[in-house]
């Protein structure tokens, strides 16, 4: 089958946005799917998701332990009898039988079959849902890691910037030694040595409570710090569109749409005849007489007639249900074209501030390596060097958290990245 064709008929039974594969990319998916994996095999999740999951399973279960039932009953009926007659009589009499009764029922109906039909749509929304919701745990879990990197990569780059500051103190410390002047500029970086000792210290904390999130912390937070690293990719070349965007919202109520229809068929179906069909096998065994065996077979046919209304309300009811689920999926349909619209325009506005913050890191990387050169030569320039060195290091933990926020766009799409 034709790669355009396959694509068109998924674009059609899943109504999401889906691009050829000349013109769209899966970088997004391969540069968390590792990580994923990773958290993955040492078995590390979020708390209460286990919870969740465990709901849907059980869901899942009781659905296909309905969908097994059958529709012929099998009875089996086993007695002894002992009886009198004429008890105040010259001619009284009495009699003992023991009996054995094999019996058999069938009742079939289009109403019946429309149910059977229900229950069936019924489990396959139940594994939609929870194939669905493992997959937004999967978001979940990249999510709350990205944060993690993000906490622990400026926590790092913030610590850089002490011995900076630092320098600077003991610079100013030895100017006023030596003059008059430097005191206010010793006293800003005192309290800037302040203000940074006191976010290290916030940022401590964060690693620690957002590690405690996980089933393993000091395990989870241990592979982000060595699986987690911005790809050059992104930098370097423009992001396509997204080879798989697929609207599961609207796949769900398509299925939740093929129940209310078949709902609404049992319940129109309720005004048909149904055919029943009963058989019986019995053995009896009388104690003073002669052993009976017997069989019956019956033909039923039942034709409702009148209800009180009951059927009639119950039908409008659910056609009114049936409306109300095809208007709200044109709603997500509509409302996934603009979640899409949406993601494109985020993540270009970000990769767009990436670009520009890298090209600020890599300018002022060149105009500290050339204060660096002239310091060689004996040019004082310490303080306009520390100040572009902090500048960097500020523009860095900028760059990282606008990463952060790139990478965990995607995650918090993942079920729409993953599904096809």
């Amino acid at each position: 089958m034709p790669k355009s064709l396959i694509y068109i008929l998924l674009l059609v039974f899943s109504s999401s946005a889906m691009a050829s594969a000349s013109d769209c990319s899966q970088l997004r998916e391969d540069e968390l799917f590792g990580l994923l994996q990773r958290l993955k095999i040492e078995e590390i999740k979020l708390r209460g998701q286990d919870i969740e999951i465990l709901a849907l399973e059980n869901e899942v279960k009781e659905l296909n332990s309905i969908l097994d039932q059958g529709q012929t009953t099998l009875d089996f009926k086993s007695q002894y009898k002992h009886s009198g007659t004429g008890l105040n009589a010259d001619d009284r009499a009495t009699t003992n039988f023991s009996e054995q009764q094999l019996s058999a029922s069938y009742v079939a109906s289009v109403s019946k079959i429309n149910k059977r039909a229900a229950d069936k749509a019924k489990v396959d929304l139940a594994r939609t849902k929870l194939q669905g919701k493992k997959l937004i745990h999967d978001g979940q879990l990249l999510q709350k890691t990205i944060e993690i990197k993000k906490l622990i990569t400026v926590l790092e780059l913030t610590e850089t910037k002490l011995p900076l500051i630092e320098n600077k103190i003991d610079y100013y410390q030895l100017l006023g030694e030596l003059s008059s002047g430097g005191f206010k500029e010793l006293a800003d970086a005192e309290l800037e040595k302040i203000k940074i000792n006191n976010e290290i210290n916030n940022l401590s904390s964060r690693i620690q409570l957002e590690t405690a999130s996980f089933n393993y912390p000091q395990l989870s937070q241990q592979l982000v710090a060595g699986q987690l690293a911005l790809s050059d990719k992104l930098t370097h070349l423009p992001l396509k569109t997204p080879c798989n965007f697929l609207d599961l919202e609207t796949a769900q109520k398509n299925k939740e749409i093929v129940i209310a229809k078949r709902q609404l068929l049992e319940s129109e179906n309720n005004r048909l005849p149904s055919l029943s069909i009963s058989s019986s096998l019995s053995s009896r065994d009388y104690h003073s007489g002669a052993h009976k065996n017997n069989f019956s077979l019956g033909i039923g046919l039942t034709v409702p007639l009148y209800d009180g209304g009951s059927n009639s309300s119950d039908v409008m009811a659910k056609t009114q249900q049936l409306t109300l689920l095809e208007r709200e999926k044109i709603e997500l349909g509509e409302q996934h074209k603009i979640k899409l619209e949406n993601f494109i325009t985020l993540e270009k506005a970000i990769i767009a501030s990436m670009l520009e913050s890298k090209e600020k890191i890599n300018k002022l990387g060149g105009e500290i390596k050339e204060l660096l050169e002239r310091q060689k030569i004996g040019q004082s320039n310490f303080e306009e060097l520390i100040t572009k060195q902090i500048q960097k290091i500020d523009i860095e933990i900028i760059y990282e958290e606008l990463w952060t926020r790139l990478v965990g766009v995607w995650a918090s799409h993942w079920e729409n990245l993953v599904a096809g």
